[in-house]
């Protein structure tokens, strides 16, 4: 069969298109609108698209003027130039129009035209194609919208604004508040960097930003000391902060005066302190004139006995009140301490004076203290624990009074006994948790200064190296770069395996983890910790494990346990030659389970035995070896939370012995996570 020729085919399919069904079936198949045109702007044909995004159908529009059916008036006469260029065989042929539908919204094109001539090159039809470009449309409007808003905000802000470059940290546009409070003119200000001009000390406090904002979305506020041009110096608080306004990478920088805010705020330092210095003296004034009227209320109540509202008043008292004679015998008591001595209300004194007076005569405080007290200043006031028979013990806090006639000599004794025993519990207990904290506080403080200078060595060696880098790195070889890179690198693992252990040692000495208690395989977990470690540092180590029992169970906190073998592993594999033996032994011991570590490394000298569990300190015979300081005060905090001890023995050049006892923590009582509090 012959093959039909390209002018042929041509010809079918051009005699196929003048079909108006299939031309019309062709232009409904578009996903934009598509809108058929005469010379004189009359629609002829309206796809569907075009019906769906106006609303109107092709009856409702054929042969109605397309300028006065939807466009807005302000954009007709644009639009009929465009036209009239088109019938002219002149550009635009690409241009963006609103359009108004028959439910009275806009709706934004972008469109493409195309002109078809007649035989005689006369303009037949004007085939329009637009895209609906609306939303991207309201998203441009929006944004100049708030970029004109932006700069309105920015001109007239009281505060110096700058405009930033993210890439090099350059002023790109201030306001006139910036420019005036460095005295530097805004047209001088821009192109200048924020090092040169002092803002920032360096430029890698500009990375720090990028990677907080990156990571938490949040910017950087300091305060800090600026220089002016003339000289002068403020205190002004800085704030930079990304900006996703501009096309390009931008920071906002805010600077603020707050010098008066910083004198102020010293001032009310200093008012402060002077009102607390007043204070305290007159505390103490008043306690000096508070003891001076309990004296006297004391010779009041003395002399007052005889009035019955008294009596009744002293009776019904919550405080224990006791009258003795001038030779120590009890005259009266109150309910409440006849309630303190076991005796009912309605007893005679009597009938116990005997008993009372045999009984607390010879009691150490009172010879030792009431006693001389009394003698010396009529009053004794001071803390007693108190047995009252049963098996708790009470502590009351005592007053004591001597009451004298005329003459001087004594008639009788009042005794005011008030029960403080749950008030002393709780002082003690605010007492001991504020020394856990005064000790928290200074381990943490010790902490962070000790890490600062423990981050010296690795930190400047990661800043000569990228220095020398930066200097020297287009003209060394690849094999010279690259020493120093390892050095970044090794110095970087070493402040990262730094901070792992103090993070280790604080969240130990804070206790914020809970004891997850369980039985432990202890066997188990000592073989699996054993070839995690060899195999990070030496795999071909020969460690030797002897257990009395097949499997050795232990009620405990496995993670923290895996901490104290961790570290006592890797000390016995780095400190010993890679030729040797470490030796592992696991037995029973009372209420638990003692793990002993024998290696035959270099060992430690004797006087450094004691400082061994002093964070950051390493034996001096361990130069060369990498290590934070830090192993072996991990492995005491989590034994003290284990219940458990260490012993810690060495022979210099012959190897260390460690020996870890553990406890049984499955008999404890857990509260708040921890076992036995």
């Amino acid at each position: 069969m012959e093959k039909p020729s390209v002018q042929d085919l041509q010809s079918r399919f051009l005699n196929y298109l003048k079909s108006r069904d299939v031309l019309e079936n062709l232009l409904n198949t578009f996903q934009g609108v598509v809108v058929v045109l005469d010379p004189d702007f009359h629609i002829i044909f309206f796809n569907r698209a075009a019906e769906e995004v106006t609303g109107y159908t092709q009856a409702k529009v054929q042969g109605m003027n397309l300028a006065e059916l939807f466009l807005p008036f302000e954009e007709k006469q644009a639009v009929k130039n465009i036209f009239e260029n088109l019938r002219n065989h002149r550009a635009p042929n690409r241009y963006r129009n609103p359009w108004l539908t028959r439910w009275g919204e806009y709706r934004y094109f972008e469109w493409s035209n195309t002109v078809i001539q007649d035989e005689s090159g006369n303009v037949a039809f004007i085939i329009g194609m637009g895209m609906d470009v609306t939303d991207k449309e309201e998203i441009l409007r929006a944004n100049q919208t708030m970029r004109a808003r932006f700069e309105r905000v920015f001109r007239a802000n009281p505060m110096g604004l700058a405009l930033v470059s993210g890439e090099s940290l350059t002023i790109s546009d201030c306001n006139e508040r910036f420019a005036s409070m460095l005295e530097i003119p805004r047209s001088q200000l821009i192109g200048k960097d924020l090092v040169s001009l002092g803002i920032l000390e360096t430029p890698y406090r500009f990375q720090e930003i990028v990677y907080r904002h990156a990571r938490f979305g949040n910017s950087m506020t300091e305060e800090r000391p600026s220089k002016t041009a003339s000289g002068s110096t403020f205190h002004g608080r800085i704030s930079l902060e990304p900006m996703d306004l501009m096309e390009e990478p931008t920071l906002v920088l805010t600077l603020q005066d707050i010098t008066t805010y910083v004198q102020i705020e010293s001032r009310l330092k200093q008012v402060s302190a002077d009102l607390e210095r007043k204070i305290k003296e007159s505390s103490q004034a008043y306690e000096t004139v508070r003891r001076e009227l309990q004296t006297e209320v004391g010779r009041r109540r003395a002399l007052e006995l005889s009035s019955r509202r008294l009596l009744d008043i002293i009776w019904e008292a919550g405080e224990a009140i006791a009258i003795m004679d001038s030779k120590g015998w009890v005259v009266y008591l109150n309910k409440s301490a006849r309630a303190l001595l076991g005796m009912d209300e309605y007893t005679p004194i009597a009938q116990h004076q005997s008993m009372l007076y045999e009984k607390y005569k010879n009691f150490p405080v009172v010879v030792e203290q009431v006693i001389p007290a009394l003698l010396q200043e009529g009053m004794w006031r001071g803390e007693m624990e108190w047995n009252s028979g049963s098996s708790e013990v009470l502590y009351l806090s005592v007053t004591i009074l001597a009451h004298r006639d005329e003459q001087g000599k004594v008639q009788n004794f009042s005794l005011i006994a008030h029960d403080i025993t749950e008030e002393k519990r709780v002082t003690e207990a605010i007492k001991r948790e504020f020394q856990r904290e005064k000790e928290d506080a200074t381990l943490r403080s010790y902490l962070f200064s000790a890490t600062s200078h423990q981050f010296r060595t690795p930190l400047s060696t990661i800043l000569s190296s990228t220095e020398l880098l930066e200097t020297y790195g287009q003209k060394w070889g690849w094999e010279k770069s690259l020493q120093h890179l390892q050095r970044i690198k090794t110095a970087a693992q070493q402040m990262n395996t730094l901070l792992g252990d103090i993070l280790k040692v604080l969240r130990l000495e804070a206790e914020q983890d809970p004891l997850h208690i369980q039985p432990v395989d202890v066997r188990k977990l000592l073989r699996e910790c054993a070839e995690v470690v060899k195999n990070a540092l030496d795999p071909n180590r020969k460690i030797f494990l002897e257990c009395e029992a097949d499997h050795p169970v232990l009620s405990t906190d496995p993670d923290l346990l895996w901490q104290v073998l961790e570290n006592l592993l890797t000390n016995a594999i780095k400190y010993s030659p890679s030729d040797t033996w470490i030796y592992a032994y696991i037995r029973s011991a009372d209420s638990g389970i003692q793990i002993e570590i024998r290696d035959e490394g270099m060992g430690v000298p004797q006087d450094e035995l004691p400082l061994l569990f002093e964070p950051f300190y390493r034996a001096s015979n361990t130069s060369g070896i990498s290590g934070s300081g830090l192993g072996l005060m991990i492995v005491r905090k989590a034994l003290e939370r284990l219940r458990g001890t260490i012993d810690f023995s060495s022979e210099l050049h012959h190897g260390s012995v460690v020996t870890v006892t553990l406890t049984d923590l499955s008999h404890f009582q857990e509260a708040k996570g921890e076992p036995g509090n």
